[in-house]
């Protein structure tokens, strides 16, 4: 007796069909799966059994081979369950008096059965589900079943019917008789109302840091804030997703699908906020990048869309920063495996905060701080965030203590509203002025290739002056002077000014930390 069942596995950021291929023959009992399963899909055996018998069906006792197609890629997770249980009761002629073979081929050649099964037949939630549902609405399967927890999340990218049932049984008199299906609804994609705890008015004082990081968030450049401890640099930091543009539905849909396959995504929920994420410093360079036998997003691709901070960021470890030059400039982190290659997107703006040293107060002694550092540690200290590292940061935003006047000051400063409508203004201005010359994806400032800067930029003549005076003074990088002119273009459209002047490029020189 032989069935065929369709589910999905991920792979990477992606997911593909399985086909769930199941043969019982006479012989001894066995049950047997094969095509590469990974220890998870192993034990999909047991599972299937208890929630086959307690779903109230006969689990055959004969030789039960389960093939997983294509069997050359590695199938791990337990979404698989719910395509093996029922091509087992379809193979051995169970279901339902409604069950025949038209009805059970024609289930079976439209439908992707996607969830876990429990010991006692119900079905469980998986995570990846949401990419799970973009490839199914890919192949354009007519009909998805999952469990109740999955629907909405399922219902987000998959056009077509999503079928939900919390149990084995209630799913077999659901597809094989007269039970009335249930479908899952669409969640409001909309609503993008946010409600980020932290906001710049709740900053005192600090205006020209508030508008530094405005100019990063209008370009998505790289910052790194430096100053002494209890100055802000935290607090301005978790003040960044409050002024960037609220989210696409595109955006919405790709973060949620990374934080889906993490499992880190909110029950029924896609994401509404920009991501934010502060990884402590014993992090390691798998948890940054991602990792394991089949890799997983890391910290870099959790933050895509958002901001990463990395808070005291000499702490880290040399490598665990080092990892972050390639990824800040191609915007992918490529995992290598002898199961093959994985390739996880990550387009955030880094921001860094540090000390000037170990204790904090080097360069801003006064009567009751000192430093007590050596010069060595100094040295040491600094020396942690390497020259090419630096060269890829785009803004250096010193940070003081906040004049006692400031702090008393009753009332809000100005909200993180006011800085977002301006930062979205600005970014309105990037993609015009790229659309112009027919570049679509990867519009802001920081994100654009040095030919594109040659084709979309224009400086006027005392701008072109103070750019050569800067290249053979300071003996910049071509990096930063290309980053340079970037900055400069950002304070140019937060300006509404169409040209960059020489007092946008004195303004992008000054954050150089040059």
């Amino acid at each position: 007796m032989y069935a065929r069942t369709y589910s999905m596995a991920i792979n990477g950021l992606d997911a593909y069909t399985v086909t769930v291929e199941v043969n019982i023959t006479k012989g001894l009992p066995a049950f047997e799966i094969v095509g590469l399963p990974t220890a998870a899909v192993r034990e999909a055996k047991e599972r299937v059994r208890a929630a086959i018998t307690n779903a109230g069906f006969t689990f055959p006792m004969q030789r039960i081979v389960v093939n997983l197609a294509p069997a050359d890629i590695r199938k791990d997770g337990a979404g698989l369950d719910v395509a093996i249980a029922v091509g087992i009761i379809f193979a051995s002629a169970q279901g339902g008096r409604k069950l025949n073979k038209n009805k059970r081929q024609y289930i079976s050649d439209h439908t992707v059965f996607i969830g876990e099964m429990a010991l006692d037949g119900t079905i469980k939630s998986v995570r990846g589900m949401l990419a799970i549902a973009i490839a199914a609405d890919d192949e354009q399967w007519e009909l998805m079943v999952t469990g109740v927890d999955n629907g909405k999340e399922a219902k987000a990218a998959f056009a077509n019917r999503v079928m939900i049932s919390s149990s084995l049984s209630e799913l077999m008199n659901m597809l094989c008789n007269d039970s009335e299906r249930i479908y899952a609804t669409a969640d409001d994609r909309s609503d993008t109302k946010k409600s980020y705890t932290a906001d710049f008015s709740d900053v005192k004082g600090q205006q020209a840091a508030k508008q530094a990081l405005e100019i990063a968030a209008a370009g998505g450049h790289h910052v790194l804030l430096c100053g002494v401890p209890g100055a802000g640099k935290t607090m301005l930091a978790r003040c960044m997703p409050s002024i960037l543009p609220p989210l696409t539905e595109t955006e919405q849909l790709t973060i949620s699908r990374i934080y889906s396959i993490a499992g880190l995504l909110p029950s029924q929920q896609l994401m509404k906020e920009r991501p934010f994420r502060s990884p402590h410093h014993t992090i390691t360079m798998a948890g940054m990048v991602g990792g394991g036998a089949i890799p997983k997003p890391g910290e870099l691709t959790l933050s895509h869309g958002g901001v990463l901070f990395l808070d005291e960021a000499p702490e880290f470890k040399r490598p665990v920063l080092d990892v972050l030059r390639q990824p800040l400039e191609d915007g992918v982190v490529t995992i290598s495996r002898a199961s093959g290659s994985y390739s996880y997107m990550c387009r955030f703006i880094l921001v860094m905060a540090m000390n000037p040293c170990p204790c904090g107060w080097y360069g801003h002694e006064d009567t009751m701080h000192h430093c007590i550092c050596t010069t060595h540690q100094v040295e040491q200290y600094q020396r942690t965030l390497s020259g090419p590292l630096r060269d890829r940061l785009d803004m250096y935003i010193p940070v003081d203590r906040p004049k006692l006047e400031e702090l008393q000051v009753s009332g809000h400063g100005e909200s993180s509203v006011g800085s977002r409508q301006r930062v979205m203004e600005a970014r309105e201005r990037q993609q015009k002025r790229a659309a112009a010359y027919g570049i679509k994806e990867d519009a802001l400032n920081s994100r654009l290739s040095h030919h594109d800067l040659q084709q979309l930029l224009r400086c006027d003549s005392s701008a072109e002056q103070m750019m050569e005076t800067a290249f053979t003074r300071l003996h910049i990088s071509l990096r930063s002077y290309d980053k340079l002119l970037r900055v400069a273009q950002t304070v140019a459209d937060l300006a509404g000014d169409d040209r960059i002047t020489g007092d946008h490029i004195a303004t992008a020189l000054a954050y150089r930390g040059q």
